[in-house]
């Protein structure tokens, strides 16, 4: 099956005071199918979120490729890229600050029909507010009500039934449940879960939650300053780890009857940004770095299980891989 998405070698800096640059994204590739779930992972500010915003042409990349449907996007203007906005849309995650408060739901979902020349106005969308309503579990008398009415889990809701509006094949969830709480959070992964399924979309989903990750992702990238340090099947990621990285995260994740192994708990504060170590970024936090790993940066190379890992000595591979899950809220 062709890619939906394929993102090539992704470049996104940042000017700092002083001269300092930060290079947010560096060197970043993956791609999407149709229908599939990629899952993003990592600690804050390890770029998974600028990545989300580049797609968007929320952040404008400096360097590599973004393909959506075999054409090339990057490099549109606005109005070349318009078209495509009806094919990629976001889920942010604050429900609240997402949505104005000044107006009413139906007018939040009508806005994009709207905006993209879908709809006349707001009585011209009313038929699909409704459908919108339908599909995201929420009653269709809150059409006529505004956000602050509606709980957190109620406004992501109404924030999902938003990028809905205009029929997208690809939704970046940005950190979409990480501010809500543990059982609202459940709820709305499983709504997504049901979506997907509904409707056949691909998903980009941003997240630090591994619990949740493991629910919906069909694959997973794990990032660390600004570049994949594993990606594969979730079942072979998050099961059978082969970068210390990605194993000193999931072992800081509470896992059903299996206590923390602190040998591979991860250590330290991660390093400046601006200022990356020499050769592999996780150096300086990993216990199994040699005089290599200072000297040549590690590329994605692909191991067993239907991964790859950035890393000069990955862990070995397991002789099982069935092992406990990790506790779902």
């Amino acid at each position: 099956m062709s890619a939906l998405l394929e993102v090539e070698g992704l470049e996104k800096r940042y000017r700092l005071r002083r001269g300092r640059v930060l290079q947010a994204v560096a060197g970043v590739s993956f791609a999407i199918a149709p229908g599939e779930v990629l899952a993003l992972v990592g600690e804050s500010g390890c770029g998974k979120s600028t990545i989300g915003r580049c797609l968007l042409r929320l952040e404008s990349p400096d360097g590599g490729s973004i393909r959506f449907g075999g054409e090339r996007v990057d490099r549109l203007g606005a109005g070349a890229f318009r078209p495509y906005r009806k094919r990629i849309q976001m889920v942010f995650q604050d429900p609240y600050g997402s949505l104005d408060p000044r107006m009413r739901v139906a007018d939040i979902l009508a806005e994009p029909l709207v905006s993209l020349g879908l709809a006349r106005g707001t009585g011209d969308a009313m038929p699909r507010v409704l459908e919108l309503l339908d599909m995201v579990r929420m009653p269709r008398s809150a059409a006529e009500r505004r956000p602050h009415e509606f709980s957190g889990g109620q406004r992501q809701r109404i924030g999902i039934a938003r990028a809905l509006a205009v029929q997208p094949e690809l939704i970046v969830c940005d950190e979409a449940v990480s501010a809500l709480d543990v059982s609202v959070k459940a709820q709305i992964v499983n709504l997504l879960a049901d979506l997907r399924a509904e409707l056949g979309l691909a998903m980009l989903f941003i997240s630090h939650d591994l619990a949740i990750v493991e629910r919906i992702a069909d694959r997973v990238a794990v990032m660390y300053l600004g570049r994949i340090a594993e990606i594969g099947t979730a079942e072979a990621v998050l099961g059978a780890p082969r970068h210390p990285y990605t194993r000193g995260l999931l072992a800081a994740a509470p896992r059903i009857d299996a206590p923390l192994d602190p040998a591979v708990l991860l250590t330290g504060e991660p390093p400046d940004p601006a200022a990356p170590p020499s050769g592999c970024r996780f150096r300086t936090r990993c216990p199994r770095a040699q005089d290599r790993c200072a000297v040549e940066e590690p590329q994605l190379v692909p191991l067993d299980g239907g991964r790859a890992a950035a890393c000069h000595f990955p862990e070995p591979a397991p002789a099982r891989q069935d092992v406990p899950a990790l506790e779902v809220p």
